[in-house]
């Protein structure tokens, strides 16, 4: 992993956070805002998750087609 943007993990803890803070918010166009701010965070984490399987699985090819040992 390059950055703390690479692990889906971050991105969810950045959703539940922004969700926390939508559920103490009154005013419903910035508690709307919020939550779509926080959808686009799981989204995020999910392209991440789908894009690491992509690379690893790239990786993976790349080391068979080399004739590398796997580690199983």
């Amino acid at each position: 992993m390059g950055t703390l943007a690479d692990d889906p993990a971050i991105w969810r803890e950045c959703s539940k956070y922004t969700r926390r803070i939508a559920d103490g918010t009154a005013d419903p166009v910035d508690r709307d805002t919020l939550i779509a701010i926080a959808n686009a965070y799981e989204r995020m984490a999910a392209l991440t998750e789908v894009r690491l399987a992509q690379e690893t699985s790239a990786r993976d090819r790349q080391r068979v087609s080399s004739g590398e040992r796997s580690e199983c």
